[in-house]
């Protein structure tokens, strides 16, 4: 439903679109078929929504998170409003391994 509404076909059409799905708190979960780190803390690294929001504790993301790659996040750290447009996001699964992703902003 969130890639329709977004106007992203529906799998397994191929995309470089996706979505960011979030909780009723706002806070970010991941994107409809990746797990997602954002650069955040000082010093910089990657950190990734926490698990008690639903997100899918997927095998890329545990691995990245074993491998200390990532950092898991506190509660209320990674919020939707905390969203910056153009902002430079890592998305991972277990069958695409992890790549770059770029933040677009829409108004819906």
């Amino acid at each position: 439903m969130a890639r329709d509404r977004m106007g992203i076909p529906p799998l397994p059409a191929p995309s470089n679109s996706d979505v960011l799905l979030y909780t009723s708190d706002d806070e970010l979960m991941e994107t409809s078929i990746r797990n997602i780190a954002f650069l955040r803390r000082n010093p910089p690294c990657w950190v990734t929504p926490r698990k008690e929001t639903g997100c899918l504790p997927g095998v890329m993301r545990r691995w990245l998170l074993e491998q200390g790659r990532i950092v898991e996040a506190s509660e209320g750290e990674l919020s939707k409003r905390d969203i910056v447009d153009e902002e430079v996001v890592l998305i991972f699964n277990g069958v695409e391994g992890c790549r770059w992703g770029r933040i677009v902003l829409t108004s819906t």
